[in-house]
């Protein structure tokens, strides 16, 4: 199994939130910080890293913005 930081930015708080993934690809971790992006309407943007290494920045796109 692989550890993951999910940085999560959302709009209610001014400190990003600090979550773990652990699965067992880099692949899973990244269908997961997705759907994290789309499942909580606050979410504005969420960063994956292993080990301090940025892996990506996923931003949502407001439709209209």
């Amino acid at each position: 199994m692989r550890s993951f930081e999910c940085l999560i930015t959302d709009d209610r708080f001014s400190v990003r939130q600090l979550t773990w993934i652990v699965v067992g690809s880099e692949e899973r971790a990244h269908e997961l910080a997705r759907e994290e992006l789309r499942r909580n309407k606050h979410c504005a943007a969420v960063e994956l890293r292993e080990n301090g290494r940025l892996l990506a920045t996923m931003i949502r796109h407001e439709a209209g913005a």
